[in-house]
């Protein structure tokens, strides 16, 4: 069993005070990672399965009924044909939009907030380094007159966008436009380091599972 780390201790301050739960979290939590990839032991709303030349991503809600699956294939390998295109996610990814300021904190624990082309209601970013990126113009703002201006995402023609599954309204549009779209639920977890496990999400899409692997474990 291993002692939650000093750098997820402040992750998880930082991402139960944007869910309203900071008062909920005790820093003698200690998480057991699992030896094998994915080592989420908290989340229940995700599953990552190793398949023949492509990985599964498999969202499952609260009653643990699926309601997504998602096909990572490498961007340098071909696509098997059984795959529905509309799901399929070319790693690496290389661009993202956030559909949520606590959605861009996951990125940026790690240090991928580069990554981050578009984000919604940025007056709202606490995060020094999504901040700083957005003065510079990097990260756009995509906020509508909704949750989500659309014209200006695809403007920005990000590889994914990802949203909560409360955003599904979107999709059709974004699906159309090329744009590949990964739900996100960890508002959905009952358990603190459950949330911050879906850091290992991030970790998947972007292949930098060693990166997230150093913030559990430093």
């Amino acid at each position: 069993m291993k002692w939650i780390s000093t750098s997820l201790i402040a992750f998880l301050i930082a991402l139960l005070s944007c869910n309203g739960g900071a008062n909920e979290f005790q820093a003698d939590v200690k998480p057991k990672l699992k030896d094998q990839w994915p080592p989420n032991s908290l989340a229940a709303g995700f599953e990552i399965e190793q398949k023949n030349g492509h990985r599964e991503l498999i969202l499952t809600d609260p009653e643990k009924a699926e309601y997504a699956k998602y096909y990572l294939v490498d961007r340098h390998k071909p696509i098997p044909n059984k795959l529905d295109s509309n799901f399929v996610i070319r790693t690496p990814v290389r661009s993202v939009v956030c559909g949520s300021t606590t959605h861009a904190s996951f990125f940026s624990i790690i240090g991928r907030q580069d990554v981050i082309s578009g984000i919604t209601y940025s007056d709202k970013v606490k995060d020094s380094d999504i901040l700083d990126a957005i003065n510079r113009g990097e990260i756009k703002d995509v906020t509508g007159t909704g949750e989500l201006d659309v014209e200006r995402v695809i403007d920005l023609d990000p590889e994914v966008v990802i949203l909560y599954p409360s955003m599904t309204m979107y999709m059709q549009e974004l699906l159309a436009a090329g744009i590949r779209v990964l739900l996100f639920a960890e508002h959905n977890e009952t358990h603190p380091v459950g949330r911050a496990e879906w850091m290992l999400v991030v970790g998947e899409i972007l292949d930098v599972q060693d990166d997230v692997m150093d913030v559990f474990n430093k």
